[in-house]
């Protein structure tokens, strides 16, 4: 559970999206009143996702020091306030132990005190556990999907229509229990031109030209040119993929020797049933999902990605992703 903060200026789900996720997060704080950005639908200038970023970190970093300098039960006082000093706009901070449960939320008082270590966003996620291996080194950002907050900042995790992609930063207070908070991609439309952060439009910039390829030039040689770590369809650590929507890969350029085979029970990082997920995305139409996968520029260690896909055709459809590592650097 987090809630947004900022301003517009990216559009994504993206809907993170990892591993697939969602979850429980929060920020908040108020002074040093140059680095808060009110948010209203007249506001023409907008920050950018980096300046997204610093904003979340310096937020986290100062509740972080709140917590150390006042002690535990001061601090989760002040971060379970939903009108106190650790709400800033759309940023807010929750708290959890390191057992998964839930120890601070200002806009879930009703979930305070619950175990939460298994609990999976819309598309399976295991959100608090990836959050907590993060915060067990120290700090670190995490991905995932969660639902967007109505106006009063009432929270409906079910409500799987809502869930959008999110940036998480959380960070850990001592040996018993750590802090989050995130920001919705979607605060970073830039709304002069509707588009998101560069490296999240080049994502769907990139698949869409290639689904234009695929029905430009046919499956057979679309495919072709997927499955070529030389061509068109691999750029960096973007790089297109085709599957049917029986789960069935048909082209990867670092998967060969998967070709031909089902994948629909691969089961990645902290729980995603990623090819699975991202197939049902495809089949409506498309958009974002966060979910678990080897990253070949990292000597294919698992790494949350965002993906997106979108359909070729009713038989197939074809997706890439942004491993959160280019994504938050």
């Amino acid at each position: 559970m987090d809630n947004k903060k900022f301003i517009l200026i990216f559009s994504l789900i993206l809907s993170l999206c990892i591993f697939s996720a969602g979850c429980i997060s929060g920020d908040g704080i108020n002074d040093d009143e140059k680095n808060k950005v009110i948010i209203t639908e007249e506001t023409e200038n907008s920050v950018s996702l980096e300046s997204g970023k610093d904003i979340l970190v310096s937020f986290m970093d100062k509740a972080a020091g709140y917590a150390k300098e006042n002690g535990k039960e001061k601090a989760l006082k002040a971060f379970n306030d939903n009108n106190g000093e650790f709400i800033d706009g759309n940023l807010y901070i929750y708290a959890y132990d390191f057992n998964g449960t839930l120890i601070a939320h200002p806009y879930q008082p009703e979930l305070v005190g619950t175990d939460r270590l298994n609990w999976t966003t819309a598309n399976g996620l295991q959100f608090v556990k990836a959050s907590s291996d993060a915060a067990r080194n120290g700090e670190g950002y995490v991905m995932y999907m969660y639902p967007s907050p109505g106006k009063s900042g009432e929270i409906n995790e079910s409500a799987s229509d809502l869930y959008e992609p999110k940036i998480g930063y959380v960070k850990k207070i001592d040996d018993e229990w750590w802090i989050g908070s995130g920001i919705y991609l979607s605060e970073y439309i830039d709304k002069a031109n509707n588009k998101m952060p560069e490296v999240i439009q080049d994502e769907i910039d990139f698949t869409n030209n290639a689904v234009e390829f695929a029905k430009e030039n046919g499956r057979e040689k679309a495919l072709a040119e997927i499955s070529n770590t030389s061509g068109k369809f691999v750029q960096g650590n973007l790089y297109i993929y085709a599957y049917d929507f029986n789960g069935t890969l048909l082209a990867h350029p670092y998967l060969t020797d998967k070709t031909g085979k089902n994948l629909n029970e691969k089961t990645g990082p902290y729980g995603v049933r990623s090819v699975e997920v991202l197939s049902k995305k495809a089949k409506l139409g498309g958009g974002y999902v966060i979910f678990g996968w080897e990253n070949p520029s990292n000597d294919n260690k698992p790494e949350l990605k965002l993906g997106y896909v979108k359909p070729v055709d009713e038989n197939w459809w074809l997706g890439t992703g942004v491993y959160m590592s280019d994504l938050t650097r």
